[in-house]
């Protein structure tokens, strides 16, 4: 298994969730958001075409509403994984490789700061988009795990693809986990207040519908069995 620094990509023990298939409301609401470029947009602001960059790469634990962890014990999450926790990308070879903390992300969508908040590793990000569905529900894009870029605060605009946070070193932590970017879209009521938002509150109990962020971005990957 590939190494870095003093951690150790764990092998998953087993495969009890993979990502859940979509529900008819979460289909609906994909079919309203258009194709981004943050993939195309995150290989070349961190020039990962020159380090040899094919596919991206994920264990199941770290897809969509996966139940196991894919760090430590690998037990089970709390609750399903709102997310995607993207870092790993294989190289031209087959190789593994790892994002680290010197990462920059892209904006997936053009959009305005609503939030940051705390989490376990980092910062969080909430971006509104000018993104609506039918009901009157806007689109966000979460960025967990993060140090957010100087003169990222809430209510600044920023463009599709302008690098706004990087991965936040996970060395700090009280969990062994290489530092790695979580990724979250969400269909928000337009009411919801921002000082509000948080991971407690994207669930359906809100009126907040998550969908698999892979589905949104669109890229190349594969699964690390």
């Amino acid at each position: 298994m590939p190494q870095h620094g003093a951690y150790r990509w764990m092998r998953p023990i087993n495969n009890r969730h993979r990502g859940a298939s979509m529900t008819m409301l979460q289909t609906e609401k994909l079919m309203t958001l258009p194709g981004s470029r943050f993939c195309e947009n995150l290989v070349k602001h961190n020039s990962l075409a020159a380090q040899d960059f094919a596919q991206w790469a994920f264990y199941p634990g770290m897809l969509f509403q996966a139940l196991d962890k894919w760090w430590g014990d690998q037990g089970l999450r709390s609750s399903p994984h709102e997310g995607i926790d993207l870092c790993l990308y294989r190289g031209t070879c087959g190789a593994m490789h790892c994002l680290d903390k010197t990462a920059e992300i892209p904006a997936i969508y053009a959009g305005q700061l609503k939030s940051i908040i705390d989490d376990y590793l980092g910062k969080t990000l909430f971006v509104a988009h000018d993104i609506y569905d039918s009901t009157g529900n806007q689109c966000y894009t979460i960025y967990g795990h993060t140090a957010p870029r100087a003169g990222i605060v809430p209510g600044k605009r920023v463009a599709e693809g302008e690098i706004i946070t990087a991965i936040a070193a996970a060395e700090d932590s009280r969990i062994t986990i290489v530092p790695h970017l979580h990724i979250s879209v969400a269909w928000v009521p337009e009411s919801f207040p921002a000082d509000k938002l948080a991971w407690e509150s994207m669930n359906p109990r809100h009126h907040i519908v998550l969908v698999n962020p892979l589905d949104v971005l669109r890229c190349s990957y594969s699964i690390v069995e």
